[in-house]
C-alpha cells in the first residue's frame, strides 16, 4: 500500500532538517562508520567459514598474532578448474550400486566427523562390498580405501602405488560410491590459522586418523608454457593485478608423475588466483605429515593431486607437505631470483624453499 502523501512530505522534510543541522564532517564520519560496520560483518562471515559453504564442513579462520584479516585475494574453488573430462564408454566399472567397502555420509545418518563415513560401517560392510570385483578400486589386487574411507596403503603400511585409480565419469556407480573418496570435497574439520614466524597455515581442529583424506590440491590446470610464464611473474613479486603473487605468495604446484612406460607426465595446478584451503598448507623439507597422492579417475584425462594424513595427527596440529627437494639456496653471494627463506625448522631444511628448475 502506498504511503500517504503527507507522511512522505513529513519524512523527507525531517530528513532534510536533520542533515542540514549536521556538519559535513559528521555526515562523512557517519557514512564511514556504516561502511566499517558493513566490512566488519563481511569479515565476521568470512571468519566463520573460509570456504563460504562450498565444502561439507566449514573452515574457520583464526588470527591471534596480529590484525591481518583472513586472506580474501583469491576465489575459493572446492575442485580443480579447467580440467578436461573425456568419457570412454566401457573403460569404467559397471556397478550401479557403488564400489568398495563402506558408503559415504548422507543427511540424517550418524557419521564420523573426520572421515565422513558411517561410524558402524566397518562392522556392517567388511568383506561384503562390490569393490572386490570393481576394476577401478583395486591396485595390485588391493582395494584403495578401508571401510571407513581411509587410504589403505597408509593404514596397513603397504607400498604406495604410483597412483590411485578411482571411479569417475566413465563409470556407472553413483557419486556416493566409496571409490570416489576424493570427489566429495573436504569432510575433515580444519582451521586456517596465523602462526608466528610462518604466516597463514592449515591446522587440524580435532584428532585425525592416519590415512584420512584431507583435501585435493585444487586450482587452475595450466599448460607447462603458461606455468613457466606465470612463475617468472611470481618471482618478480608485486600485486596479483600486475602478474605478481600478491602479499601471500604464489601457490603454483608442479607434480611430475612417472608413468609405467618410464615417461614423466607434468601436471601444473595454480591455486594463486583460484583454489581451496590447500593453497595455505606450508612446506616441510622432511616431507611433512601429509602424503601427496596422484589420483586417476576413470574417464578423466588429467589426474588430480590429493593429500592424506601420513600419521595419526592430534588436534591443533599444523598440516605440512613437501613442495620439492630441500634447497641450499643461491650459489653466489649476489643471489638468484626466486629464492625464499624456508621456515619449516626441520633437520632436513637447507634454508630455502624449493625452486622450479
Amino acid at each position: 500500500m502506498a504511503m500517504p502523501r503527507s507522511t512522505q512530505s513529513i519524512s523527507t522534510e525531517a530528513i532534510g532538517l536533520a542533515l542540514r543541522s549536521c556538519r559535513a564532517t559528521d555526515v562523512v564520519n557517519a557514512m564511514l562508520a556504516c561502511k566499517a560496520f558493513s566490512q566488519l560483518g563481511l569479515l565476521q562471515a568470512w571468519s566463520r567459514d573460509v570456504c563460504r559453504g562450498q565444502e561439507r564442513v566449514p573452515i574457520s579462520c583464526d588470527n591471534t598474532v596480529d590484525n591481518e584479516r583472513c586472506p580474501s585475494d583469491f576465489i575459493y574453488q572446492a575442485f580443480e578448474t579447467d580440467a578436461v573430462e573425456l568419457h570412454f564408454p566401457g573403460t569404467g566399472c559397471h556397478h550401479g550400486s557403488g564400489c568398495g567397502l563402506g558408503t559415504g555420509c548422507h543427511p540424517g545418518t550418524r557419521c564420523n566427523p573426520v572421515t565422513g563415513y558411517h561410524e558402524d560401517e566397518c562392522s556392517k560392510q567388511a568383506g561384503k562390498g562390490e569393490g572386490q570385483k570393481c576394476s577401478c578400486s583395486q591396485q595390485g589386487g588391493e582395494l584403495n580405501y578401508t571401510c571407513d574411507g581411509r587410504l589403505k596403503s597408509l593404514v596397513e603400511d603397504l607400498p604406495m602405488p604410483l597412483f590411485i585409480q578411482e571411479c569417475g565419469p566413465a563409470c556407472l556407480c553413483p557419486p556416493c560410491c566409496a571409490n570416489r573418496r576424493t570427489q566429495a570435497g573436504i569432510s575433515c574439520p580444519l582451521v586456517l590459522k596465523k602462526l608466528p614466524g610462518k604466516g597463514w597455515a592449515v591446522c587440524t581442529s580435532q584428532p585425525t586418523p592416519q590415512g584420512t583424506f584431507i583435501c585435493n590440491y585444487s586450482g587452475q590446470y595450466i599448460s607447462t608454457s603458461e606455468a613457466l610464464f606465470r612463475h617468472k611473474g611470481y618471482e618478480k613479486g608485486g600485486p596479483i593485478a600486475e602478474g605478481g603473487p600478491g602479499k601471500h605468495g604464489h601457490a603454483l604446484l608442479t607434480v611430475r608423475e612417472v608413468l609405467p612406460s618410464g615417461l614423466a607426465l607434468r601436471v601444473n595446478i595454480d591455486a594463486t588466483l583460484e583454489g581451496n584451503v590447500s593453497r595455505f598448507i606450508n612446506h616441510s623439507c622432511d616431507g611433512g605429515n601429509l602424503e601427496q597422492v596422484v589420483i586417476h579417475r576413470s574417464g578423466c584425462m588429467l589426474p588430480s593431486v590429493a593429500l592424506f594424513a601420513k600419521y595419526d595427527l592430534p588436534a591443533d596440529h599444523e598440516l605440512l607437505f613437501s613442495y620439492g627437494p630441500p634447497n641450499p639456496g643461491p650459489r653466489s653471494s649476489q643471489g638468484e631470483a626466486g629464492h625464499k627463506r624456508c621456515a619449516c625448522g626441520t633437520d632436513a631444511c637447507l634454508g630455502f624453499l624449493p625452486v622450479e628448475r
